[in-house]
């Protein structure tokens, strides 16, 4: 409802009060829609929602207010704030209404545009009243996949003219705004010259922005990205544990690692952490994750 709500506002204004958000169907498709997901299982951690484009369709759309454009203004405010990826054709009736736009920002995880390799458990089926020259027809489907995948896109430049400080200020605010790895390779460039190529990996929507953090850091003339590219990762997520260590307790985050069925199967302490604790009981860093790791096991499966 939020979601709706802020699109509607953005476009009419600071207005308190609106007739479609406040409607029978809007409530109960929304309500309806929760509930179902719930039953299913949508909501648990490992669940991935995935969709593939919206389809919308062109000339105008009459409403309690008079004739609006297709897609409607809400419908494209949602899309964009949300980075839902539209496909538009030439079909003349409402294909995605707000109400359904703001169901999907809210509960897919990544659009795609292709499914990656699952096995299928069960399908659904919704069909709608209105006629299309083709089927006017939703499907749902329930898969199982050994190994969860999201989409990401990959950010290249090849440098051969900044230092080692610049490289290493360049990656740093990369990871400060978002990517998910830098790498630096070394190579050779045209006339034999040593260069670096620099590679990011990062989320779909993050692209410009990082983009623009090589070139205006690097100097770099262009920066090529690869979009939607497919990677398979594990679940993870980081964990604030207590360890004992010289007798004393401190607090370490550790990022877990779960397979498909939510056990642990991985587990790392943060670099920072480690270099906190080595630097306050004058030990090393190896000496420090030694003494971290023999206390994970217990404390990760509690």
């Amino acid at each position: 409802m939020n979601t709706f709500f802020e699109a509607e506002k953005k476009i009419h204004g600071n207005i308190t009060h609106l007739h479609e958000i406040g409607s029978t169907d809007t409530v109960f498709d929304i309500a309806s829609t929760a509930l179902l997901a719930d039953e299913l299982g949508f909501f648990d951690r490992a669940t991935t929602i995935i969709s593939t484009p919206v389809r919308v369709g062109t000339g105008r759309i009459k409403t309690e207010h008079g004739y609006i454009p297709n897609p409607s203004p809400a419908t494209l405010e949602i899309a964009k704030t949300y980075k839902i990826p539209l496909k538009f054709c030439d079909i003349k009736a409402e294909l995605a209404t707000p109400t359904g736009v703001a169901i999907l920002a809210n509960l897919v995880n990544s659009f795609t545009f292709e499914l990656p390799p699952v096995k299928i458990k069960n399908i659904g089926y919704g069909a709608g009243s209105f006629n299309l020259p083709f089927p006017n027809i939703m499907r749902v489907l329930i898969c199982e996949s050994e190994l969860k995948g999201e989409h990401i896109s990959v950010l290249e430049t090849n440098v051969d003219d900044v230092t080692g400080e610049i490289l290493g200020y360049t990656i740093e605010k990369l990871y400060k705004e978002g990517a998910l790895d830098v790498q630096v390779l070394h190579g050779i460039t045209k006339k034999n010259r040593p260069s670096f190529l620099i590679s990011v990996i990062t989320k779909l929507g993050d692209e410009e922005k990082l983009a623009k953090v090589l070139m205006q850091e690097t100097g770099t003339l262009g920066v090529r990205i690869k979009r939607m590219q497919k990677r398979f990762i594990f679940d993870r997520e980081i964990k604030t544990i207590t360890v004992k260590i010289s007798g004393k307790k401190r607090k370490v985050r550790v990022k877990v690692a779960y397979d498909m069925n939510g056990k642990p199967i991985n587990f790392k302490p943060e670099y920072e952490d480690l270099k906190r604790i080595a630097e306050e009981f004058k030990i090393s860093i190896k000496q420090a994750a030694l003494a971290v790791e023999s206390k994970l096991s217990d404390s990760i499966s509690d």
